[in-house]
């Protein structure tokens, strides 16, 4: 696969992004956080909750992340700007006016391995675009 733009620019795009939105990743890693937590204590309404959370962040990717700042380098990024809110939107149909959806932490594979995702993920968010801030202050 071939993506549209090279890890320089890349990086340079959450460098920008970073940034200009300082402090705001705090509220949304504390909102993601709390999703968490919710879903070790379910509860009632903690699917609703959780998936508000979800829709919250996709929402939030696809206008700022897509379209103020990867819309840059990405020529597909108002396609994923399209198409984030939508699946936002059909996510909160289906958990929270439906209630079909439910999260709950036990110690099964998927619950193992989903918490294990997260984790990576966040692990990433921290490691990732150090590489890139090295070699651009060598170059």
């Amino acid at each position: 696969m071939h993506l549209p733009f090279t890890p320089e620019p890349f990086f340079g795009v959450v460098r920008v992004y970073d940034t200009t939105l300082w402090p705001a990743q705090v509220f949304l890693l504390t909102t993601a956080l709390l999703a968490v937590i919710i879903a070790f204590r379910p509860t009632t309404v903690s699917g609703a909750a959780v998936s508000d959370v979800i829709a919250f962040l996709w929402t939030w990717q696809a206008l700022v992340c897509h379209v103020v700042f990867s819309s840059a380098i990405n020529p597909l990024a108002s396609a994923f700007a399209a198409a984030s809110p939508l699946a936002a939107l059909l996510f909160t149909v289906h958990a929270v006016v439906l209630r079909q959806v439910e999260f709950r932490f036990t110690r099964d594979t998927r619950s193992v391995l989903g918490l294990a995702l997260g984790l990576f993920a966040a692990g990433m968010l921290f490691t990732s675009g150090r590489g890139a801030d090295d070699k651009a202050r060598t170059s």
